[in-house]
């Protein structure tokens, strides 16, 4: 079985999560493999934006 195979099988989707921020390089790591996503005709049209402010986080998934 190659790596591709082993990542589908082993995936799984998040939805409780920890109160602990992430470290500086755990965000930039996450950051980097957000760029290397593939996007239609390769425009790259997305922004990321990071919040790590609790009370903004909180009203943001209220939106």
């Amino acid at each position: 079985m190659n790596d591709f195979q082993c990542l589908l099988i082993r995936r799984r989707s998040i939805r409780k999560f920890k109160k602990e921020n992430l470290s500086p390089d755990e965000t930039q790591k996450i950051l980097e493999a957000a760029l290397l996503s593939p996007t239609s005709k390769n425009r790259h049209s997305w922004e990321f934006i990071i919040v790590e402010d609790r009370e903004m986080l909180s009203k943001l998934s209220a939106c």
